[in-house]
């Protein structure tokens, strides 16, 4: 067997993988002793001895590109320690943080966004005529064919209507990842990304030989022009999970994630002769067929990064192996083409941007630290250019990015990033705020809280870290064990941060929303006697750091009631119609603990007095979805989402779409 045999195996495999048109009956299959022929008559060394293999450990030290040699057995060993532990590390889905204050008026709300300037993909996006909308595939959908499609629908807000003109079927046995609609020029352009879920099987689960598959994603750019008659302009599928993506300007970032596979391989031997065939396998597959590949426009099959595209810590061993792929791809919407894609081969756990940078955090075990700790935290950073995404520098704290959200406990501010990290020891977590700057290739500390001048801990002992938000030059962190501790950190001098001030009370928020300098809005749990005791929406004036106050509190339902808000913050909305005021809409799916199930509902809010800075909030009322008293249980029960517009309110609770005038929540039009 010669190299061009055992390309043309790769790129069947790749075909199948991107679906394009081949023999469906084609299998990979081959012999031990065809396997030695590969080597043109030589034996291979067969050491089937793992013991010595670790997972790259979580490193200090810069990333670097090896050479092609280097990288093709770390690649392996990763693949090497797989099978032997049955291990696999999935990404934290991206978030973004930081955001600003400033209040903008508009006649409808939009995504709701971390970061001003970065867009993020969701499930409802609106043109301010035109709203676009997926649907999932764990809702009943609205079509009698039971298929998911992204609907367009023409709106009338002044009768709170909406009529589907368009239906779009989504990709076979694909995840919706959301939409983004740009307009570029006059040009109107809705992209919809996808992509498959991540699998582990054994051959006799799976119908392919091939197993850890780590699917396929792809983004369509459509003209919606005449959104009654969409047309594909451009497509492009790669293999790996599409973990997370950014649209800054004419501008697509993506973040995916590919777990290399080898035909053949067996993930559960048992005998000596099935490891030292997995390891033959192993050792004649060709790097390139570990490397994910990408195809435009159904044409050619193309290697989306190669080895000289990757990177890897600088410490890197020859015992070290770890096997996943992230890529960070940047596509022009303008040109319509894949700018460049760069890749990392090493564990991330959250990912956050900027408007200029993208960063990608690292928590693990590190034993081998100076420092007294078990956990530490890398941050790899990349500068998002004018030709696509560069390295520039990484840093290192002790403990980890913590247990939920990692992505919002990072936020880049006037050149400094800065991070909030947890480490546990004895059961007992402490936090810190680290304040990093890029120099000379590294995001050096410059400063850190608490520190000699400013010793007080973030949190009282045992409190875990429930919400993170950052401002401008403030942090607003929610502790929590039995009371809810609020605080608010002043980072105005990056060189000496400091807790300003800390607000208590019963509970504990989940997410954090900013209103006007000095006044947030929470939303968690209310909490009676160490019990959940209702959802809670709350308002914060903060402006006075030595009175800190609730000035309003809406407890809905009691325990057992939640939103999607507390873990997806998209399914809160906002707008001001006038500088004024601000309406604010929130699902709440509540419930009686005699009872259970009550309702699924919109709640909305209105903030007034945002000119004068003394703000109140009272409720508006609420948009019913579904009750118990006409239905058991609820069939579209998440991924909710709204759009206020002034005249009208449009809700979509799982995959049913509703509407309401603006004064007369009560007369609830639809589904759609």
């Amino acid at each position: 067997m010669n190299q061009e045999q055992i390309t043309k195996s790769s790129i069947k495999k790749h075909q199948r993988i991107l679906n394009l048109p081949i023999a469906l009956s084609f299998v990979f299959s081959i012999s031990l002793g065809l396997l030695t022929a590969c080597q043109s008559g030589e034996e291979i060394d067969i050491d089937i001895d793992y013991s010595k293999l670790e997972s790259a450990p979580i490193s200090e030290k810069p990333l670097v590109g090896v050479p092609s040699g280097t990288f093709e057995e770390y690649i392996k060993n990763g693949i090497r320690i797989r099978i032997d532990q049955n291990n696999l590390i999935y990404l934290t889905q991206a978030e973004t943080t930081a955001g600003d204050q400033t209040i903008t008026t508009s006649q409808f709300s939009g995504t709701n966004l971390y970061e001003q300037g970065v867009d993020e993909a969701d499930r409802l996006k609106f043109d301010g005529e035109y709203l676009y909308l997926s649907e999932e595939s764990y809702f009943p959908v609205s079509d009698s064919s039971g298929q998911t499609a992204t609907r367009i629908m023409l709106t009338e807000p002044a009768q709170a209507n909406a009529q589907e003109i368009a239906r779009i079927p989504n990709s076979d046995n694909m995840a919706s990842k959301g939409l983004y609609f740009v307009e570029d020029g006059e040009d109107k352009r809705l992209l919809r990304l996808s992509a498959t879920e991540y699998a582990y099987a054994y051959e006799s689960f799976v119908e392919e030989d091939w197993n850890w598959h780590s699917g396929k994603s792809e983004v369509i750019v459509f003209d919606v022009n005449e959104p009654s008659s969409p047309a594909s302009l451009w497509k492009i599928e790669f293999e790996g999970n599409l973990e997370g993506s950014r649209r800054i300007g004419n501008k697509l970032y993506l973040v995916s994630r590919f777990v290399p596979g080898i035909d053949g391989l067996n993930y559960n031997p048992q005998s000596d002769k099935e490891k030292r065939e997995n390891e033959l396998l192993i050792q004649t597959t060709p790097l390139s067929d570990l490397l994910p590949h990408y195809q435009l426009n159904n044409g050619a099959i193309n290697l989306l990064v190669e080895a000289e595209d990757c990177l890897v810590a600088e410490d890197i061993e020859s015992t070290h192996g770890y096997a996943d792929i992230i890529t960070l791809t940047s596509i022009n919407l303008s040109d319509m083409k894949l700018e460049s894609s760069i890749c990392l081969n090493t564990n991330v756990h959250g990912i956050y941007s900027s408007p200029e940078n993208i960063y990608l955090g690292a928590s693990g075990d590190v034993s081998w630290f100076d420092w007294d700790s078990e956990e530490a935290t890398t941050i790899h950073k990349f500068a998002l250019t004018n030709n696509g995404v560069e390295y520039r520098a990484s840093g290192q704290l002790e403990g980890s990015l913590g247990w939920a959200d990692p992505s919002m406990r990072m936020s880049e501010y006037q050149d400094d990033l800065r991070v909030v990290t947890s480490e546990w020891k004895n059961g007992q977590p402490t936090h810190k705020l680290s304040i990093l700057r890029e120099m000379e290739g590294e995001l050096s500390l410059r400063s850190q809280l608490p520190n000699d001048q400013a010793p007080e801990a973030i949190g009282k002992p045992g409190e875990d870290i429930f919400a993170v938000r950052f401002v401008e030059d403030k942090a607003y962190i929610v502790t929590y064990e039995r009371m809810d501790p609020l605080y608010q950190l002043d980072l105005s001098n990056p060189d000496a941060p400091r807790i300003l001030s800390e607000l208590e009370m019963p509970g504990f928020s989940r997410y954090l929303h900013p209103i006007s300098e000095g006044w947030l809005i929470g939303m968690g749990q209310h909490v009676v006697d160490n019990q959940f005791a209702g959802f809670k929406v709350e308002l914060y004036d903060l402006r006075d750091p030595s009175d800190p106050q609730v000035k309003d509190t809406q407890i809905i339902g009691s325990n057992g009631s939640w939103s999607e808000v507390l873990w997806d913050m998209k399914a809160f909305s906002s707008v001001s119609f006038t500088p004024d005021s601000m309406q604010i809409a929130i699902p709440v799916h509540s419930y009686s603990e005699s009872d259970g199930w009550v309702d699924t509902s919109l709640h909305l809010f209105v903030l007034d007095g945002l000119e004068s800075g003394e703000i109140g909030m009272q409720s508006q009322g609420v948009m019913l979805n579904a009750s118990s008293q006409d239905l058991e249980y609820e069939l579209h029960w998440g991924r909710a989402r709204s759009l206020l517009h002034q005249d009208a309110v449009y809700y979509l609770q799982g995959n049913q779409l509703k509407a309401s005038l603006q004064d007369d929540f009560h007369n609830v039009i639809g589904p759609f």
